[in-house]
């Protein structure tokens, strides 16, 4: 099978008493083999994200069975794709600080989440350009935690990650 990037595509929505706010990120990962591990990866990133923001209580929507399956299991032996086993393993790690679960959602619910892994995956990787996060969040008065994400060159998690743009509004 050949190895490629993936594109990956996040959307947190934070219910906050004032307002809710809306975090989306478009990341690439690379050495993919199958679908199942594309999947994986972004749920893995979610995860590291999630955890770096130090939000509680996060509940992942996914629109891959599979994956919903083999998370919701205890048995981590029998995954699809066994390539995708440090991508669960991180998923499963995070789980305590952030109190997180998954669930199955139709595709049809997941149009956002797609669009940006779509975009993320026609971006070319030759750009040099480096990550800056853009806030646009009225509260935030320059104090947004997107400026906090963790550098994916520096974190041992991320390595195989790019991330292209996160925006908070």
């Amino acid at each position: 099978q050949s190895y490629r990037h993936a594109g990956i595509g996040i959307f947190f929505l934070v219910p906050q008493v004032q307002a809710a706010r809306s975090i989306f990120i478009k990341a690439t990962v690379v050495n993919v083999h199958s679908v199942f591990m594309a999947e994986a990866a972004a749920l893995a990133l979610a995860a590291t994200i999630a955890q770096a923001l130090h939000f509680p209580n996060v509940t992942f929507l996914s629109d891959s069975q599979q994956l919903v399956q083999a998370l919701n299991s205890n048995n981590q032996e029998n995954l699809p794709d066994w390539r995708a086993k440090p991508f669960t393993q991180i998923y499963r790690n995070s789980l305590p600080q952030i109190n997180g679960k998954i669930f199955k959602i139709l595709r049809s619910l997941n149009t956002t989440a797609d669009t940006l892994a779509r975009q993320a995956s026609l971006h070319n990787s030759s750009h040099n350009v480096s990550f800056q996060p853009v806030c646009s969040f009225g509260m935030h008065n320059h104090q947004c935690d997107l400026f906090r994400l963790p550098s994916t060159e520096n974190h041992v998690n991320l390595q195989s990650f790019r991330l292209i743009a996160a925006s908070c509004c």
